[in-house]
């Protein structure tokens, strides 16, 4: 079974707890076998959302809500940790659905209100730029009104 981890950071606490994404060839009980579950993006962005969740440092988070004025959802994660993950998450993803699939999950991690799901959404893409086209710039134009402050990146 293909799974798709965040990883560990070392010396941070509450870092990633290991569990990973289902990949198309995992079914719903988490097993792999001949029954395969179709994996649309939004089921990828909802096992991002869990692991950014569980992987957070609420102490951290405090401190990144003294950066703003204005109330922030933050799990609490070091941009570094983050930018690994988001990496680690890119590279499953392509390898298991392709191209656009990326594309399709940073659309449903945007329309949260999570600090870190913003970012988890943008970092996979920065090394794809050279492969989109027009209809993705489209796309990410359409994005900037789920932007509300530099937080989100």
């Amino acid at each position: 079974m293909t799974r798709l981890s965040a990883g560990r950071a070392p010396m941070r606490p509450n870092r990633m707890s290991g569990k990973g994404l289902p990949s198309s060839n995992t079914r719903s009980d988490g097993s792999s076998g001949a029954a395969r579950v179709k994996t649309t993006s939004a089921v990828i962005a909802a096992q991002i959302r869990r692991a950014l969740k569980e992987g957070g440092s609420a102490e951290h988070a405090q401190s990144v809500q003294r950066s703003f004025q204005e109330e922030i959802k933050s799990p609490g994660w070091y941009t570094a940790d983050l930018r690994r993950a988001a990496a680690r998450f890119r590279r499953q993803i392509q390898k298991d659905h392709g191209l656009d699939f990326p594309v399709a999950v940073a659309d449903q991690l945007l329309l949260g209100s999570v600090r870190e799901e913003k970012i988890a959404a943008i970092f996979p893409l920065e090394k794809l730029d050279a492969q989109f086209g027009g209809s993705e710039y489209k796309l990410f134009e359409s994005w900037l009104g789920r932007i509300s402050s530099w937080a989100d990146q």
